[in-house]
């Protein structure tokens, strides 16, 4: 890393990057759209568009930045030949269906009022969260993969998702990628590539061609979206141009090598379970919290990757509980030094609950033979009888605590 002393070349390093860099050719397969989500950024927002989208065209040629985040439609163009660069077009709409052979990426910044289901319900190829690396960026990150993740559960496919960190170097970029992608991976089942790295603005990065569409009614992101696919080139037209041309990567693939490779996504893998002559607790078939026993608890919806059927919980105090059947006990150590671990992530995960990074968990131990846990009554254990009570032929629960309250 290099050492600036002077603060004023460090503040100017931040703005000025070295030379340019030749962009590929086209290649001639279907486009890329890609939806553009901002997060905290450094400075103005809005000047790290371009540049983002200039790295992407680096990798993979001709791009097109759609931002409906104006007062009216933009359309800028990176790398793009000087020959379509200079063309103008009366609407947006006429715009890209005249572009349509020639962009192998769209990358399109919604409006501000879009929401995340309207997004996901695109059907997009992939959503990049633009983020700086301070601490609250990885917060507004997190929020904005969590809300994804969220209106993806209507039954929506999930498109790629991925981060391009803005303002900072390859490895700080990297660092905070992986701190961001395991939180992820561990609350939500969801794998992040890394998008770019965009360590400063270039000033002398900017669009082949900006066009405004003053006179267009403005469209909503569904209108773009239909418009985007309506242009794209067909399978014959492909196929045709291919047979002229060498084989080139397509845009895609190119995306592929311009993002971190992804280890495989995460297995949920369950301990084994012994046999049980007893049904755990339902309510209508679905299973009982075990938290739902333990007075002024509250569940977190979130658990230690391969301990998935230990709960984490936590009370008004803040005070993080770790909740665990006879069988399960093993685990609990595991999890609490996880929950540890991880209770600044945990926190920011479910703002509306506040929970104290520097307490010690509770540990809780279910049983329906108390007599097994006889030997752990003098240790720091919460020890709690769950065992089912047949009358009449109805089967109802019994819950009561086995030893006092640990504090």
């Amino acid at each position: 890393m290099t050492d600036r002393s002077d603060p004023f070349e460090e503040l100017a390093a931040l703005f000025l990057t070295g030379s340019d860099a030749p962009a590929p050719t086209r290649a001639a397969s279907q486009p890329l759209i890609e939806l553009i989500v901002v997060g905290c950024l450094p400075v103005r927002a809005s000047l790290w568009l371009v540049p983002y989208a200039d790295t992407v065209a680096r990798e993979l040629g001709p791009t097109a930045l759609v931002r409906l985040d104006e007062a009216q439609p933009t359309l800028q163009l990176l790398r793009a030949p000087p020959e379509i660069a200079s063309r103008r077009w009366p609407t947006l709409a006429d715009a890209i269906a005249d572009l349509g052979r020639h962009i192998g990426t769209w990358l399109v910044r919604p409006a501000y009022d879009v929401t995340p289901d309207q997004m996901i319900r695109t059907q997009t190829d992939r959503v990049t969260i633009l983020t700086s690396v301070n601490d609250s960026a990885i917060v507004k990150a997190y929020q904005e993969i969590k809300l994804l993740s969220e209106a993806a559960k209507q039954g929506v496919t999930f498109p790629t998702l991925g981060v391009a960190v803005l303002g900072a170097d390859h490895e700080t970029a990297g660092r905070f990628h992986e701190h961001l992608r395991h939180t992820t991976a561990s609350f939500l089942s969801y794998e992040l590539s890394l998008a770019a790295c965009v360590p400063r603005v270039d000033a002398a990065v900017g669009s082949a061609g900006r066009v405004t569409f003053p006179a267009e009614p403005y469209p909503s992101l569904d209108e773009l979206m239909s418009w985007l696919r309506a242009a794209q080139p067909p399978p014959a037209a492909v196929a045709e141009e291919t047979r002229h041309e060498e084989p080139e990567p397509a845009p895609v693939e190119a995306a592929a090598r311009r993002t971190v490779k992804l280890a495989p996504k995460p297995r949920i893998e369950l301990e084994s379970k012994p046999p049980s002559g007893t049904r755990e607790p339902d309510k209508q078939g679905a299973a009982v919290l075990l938290a739902g026993w333990v007075d002024d608890v509250l569940p977190l919806e979130t658990r230690s990757p391969g301990h998935e059927r230990l709960e984490i919980a936590v009370d008004p105090a803040g005070r993080l509980h770790v909740l665990a059947h006879e069988q399960d006990m093993r685990g609990l150590s595991v999890v609490a030094a996880w929950a540890v671990a991880h209770a600044e992530l945990i926190a920011r995960a479910f703002p509306d609950r506040w929970i104290d990074p520097t307490a010690n968990p509770v540990l809780h131990v279910f049983t329906d033979r108390p007599a097994s846990l006889a030997d752990l009554h003098g240790s720091d254990l919460r020890l709690h009888v769950l065992a089912p009570v047949d009358v009449d032929g109805r089967r109802g629960w019994y819950h009561a605590p086995l030893n006092a309250d640990v504090r």
